[in-house]
């Protein structure tokens, strides 16, 4: 009763080594929800904290990356309010501390206030 869905966002190198940029996880995510409305049953939804680890997403911190996920939800929203109930980011407690939940409440004031927002991120 589970659906799973995955990200693609980093490209391997000659090197092996994997390599992403902000604006493709933001083409990811903004993928991603679009098949959340279409196959997650209307059910919540939980992601991690995605961009933090061996994808070298090194632009972007743990409160950036946070607030990609929650915009591109929120936008999301605006276009298809029946994506999901819920959205649960999952975090790892290291990554917690490393992350100003301050700024994500701020935002979310302001995506009620006003409805979905140009992106905090900065990131195309």
């Amino acid at each position: 009763g589970r659906r799973v869905f995955a990200l693609a966002y980093s490209r391997l190198g000659n090197d092996l080594r994997a390599r992403s940029a902000p604006a493709d996880l933001r083409l990811s995510l903004e993928r991603l929800w679009p098949a959340v409305a279409r196959h997650g049953l209307f059910k919540p939804v939980a992601i991690p904290l995605i961009g933090a680890g061996l994808s070298r997403l090194v632009e972007l911190d743990r409160t950036q990356l946070l607030l990609l996920v929650v915009e591109t939800f929120t936008r999301s929203l605006g276009l298809d309010p029946a994506v999901c109930p819920e959205l649960r980011v999952v975090l790892r407690a290291g990554d917690l501390e490393r992350t100003d939940l301050s700024v994500v409440e701020s935002f979310l004031r302001g995506v009620d206030e006003r409805g979905p927002a140009l992106g905090p991120t900065g990131v195309g």
